[in-house]
């Protein structure tokens, strides 16, 4: 559902290789499973950007700006922004929820031990 949502593109690279691309949720299922249904609680991201998602070395505002983490290496943020947009591409239907970002940047100060981004 999420993949439908975002035409099967990448949101931050526009990528459309099916196989490079993952339905990100903003809050993991471990957290709560029952978020996992929700359309609004996914963004479609390829491996690189889902990875440091999931790993909260990046996030989104609520405006769906991208914000790196700053214990991130300079080369690596390069990295994460070349060839992405500054923000997320819409989606469809189903925006991201704010609420989910909100938490979502809450796990990442918390990995940093300091108040959240954006």
């Amino acid at each position: 559902m999420i993949l439908n949502n975002y035409r099967s593109r990448c949101a931050l690279t526009g990528i459309d290789d099916a196989r490079l691309l993952t339905a990100s949720h903003i809050v993991g299922w471990q957290e709560d499973k029952a978020q996992r249904f929700y359309p609004e609680n996914g963004i479609c991201l390829n491996a690189l950007h889902d990875r440091a998602f999931d790993r909260h070395l990046i996030s989104f505002d609520d405006d769906y700006r991208m914000l790196i983490a700053d214990d991130m290496p300079d080369e690596a943020k390069h990295k994460l922004t070349a060839g992405a947009s500054e923000s997320l591409q819409p989606p469809e239907r189903f925006l991201p929820d704010p609420a989910y970002l909100q938490h979502h940047r809450q796990r990442m100060a918390e990995r940093q031990n300091r108040p959240p981004l954006g």
